[in-house]
């Protein structure tokens, strides 16, 4: 196991707002090998910024949690889970799940394939108990990308990605695009 952590701590003796008077920042980071095939990842990150000097309180914090599989060198899993929040007046939650498998085979090919999917939440504090849910959005992504190596200085890739769910002047919209690229280098 390998963490990383910091937290740091500045005060402003002419903030232009009084409300930016103070800003804490904090990370930690860790990774476990569980083998020399798996490895675990979780890391925090939070900021703070007020008036009055806070331990414990953050108006952004962010979770990420993920692990690789690497059952052959060429054969790599991904998978990571992002969790984030934002408080000001409006409360912003977001989820993000992301997924992908890559293969290389000698110096021919290699493919990837990944798949990502977010959960968007706002919510307006109002003067009752119950927040206010104001808008909620599931966008989703397909991504999958061939790259054949052509020669020694060329390669050409093809790629395919979908979004869904995306809210585009207040209408969901599905956008695909299909892409072909030579590259050749001089």
């Amino acid at each position: 196991m390998k963490t990383n952590a910091s937290y740091s701590i500045s005060r402003d003796s002419k903030p232009t707002s009084e409300s930016r008077k103070y800003q804490t920042t904090g990370n930690i980071d860790s990774r476990f090998l569980f083998s020399e095939k798996l490895e675990g990842r979780l890391s925090y990150a939070s900021s703070y910024q007020g008036s009055k000097l806070r331990f414990g309180q953050a108006f952004s914090a962010v979770w990420n949690l993920g692990a690789s599989w690497i059952p052959r060198r060429n054969l790599t899993t991904s998978i990571t889970y992002t969790y984030a929040t934002y408080q000001t007046t409006i409360r912003q939650r977001s989820g993000n799940l992301n997924a992908y498998i890559s293969y290389a085979f000698r110096r021919a090919y290699s493919w990837f394939i990944s798949y990502g999917v977010q959960e968007q939440t706002q919510q307006i504090q109002s003067g009752s108990n119950d927040p206010e849910t104001v808008a909620f959005v599931r966008p989703e992504l397909w991504n999958a990308q061939l790259l054949i190596y052509t020669g020694a200085r060329s390669t050409m890739t093809f790629s395919y990605v979908r979004t869904s769910g995306n809210r585009l002047q207040g209408r969901v919209a599905d956008i695909e695009t299909v892409q072909g690229i030579f590259n050749l280098q001089i």
